[in-house]
């Protein structure tokens, strides 16, 4: 079950984010087992990660965020673009007052 944050609680985890490299991209052949792995083993050790998807509709970006979300038990914290970021509490912990 994924962990529930408040606005201000997202709006910092955004403001990290920023300053992250991408962790790993989505490409054309979309979630992949190994896709899910990856991202999975970055959550568990940052607990924060940037994704790109190459997606080019946008309505078909945001389906394919929130699927990630929903299969990683993590938080969608923002997307700009083609990018969104992932909270998921884990060994590495983030101040977020």
């Amino acid at each position: 079950m994924p962990v529930s944050l408040s606005s201000k609680q997202k709006k910092t985890l955004r403001g990290i984010a920023q300053n992250l490299r991408e962790h790993t991209t989505v490409g054309k052949q979309g979630i992949t087992p190994l896709v899910i792995r990856t991202i999975s083993d970055g959550l568990t050790h940052e607990s924060l990660v940037k994704i790109r998807i190459l997606e080019e509709d946008r309505a078909a970006r945001a389906a394919l965020a929130k699927e990630l979300a929903a299969t990683l038990d993590a938080v969608l914290c923002g997307s700009v673009g083609k990018t969104v970021s992932l909270y998921r509490p884990g060994k590495k912990s983030i101040p977020m007052d």
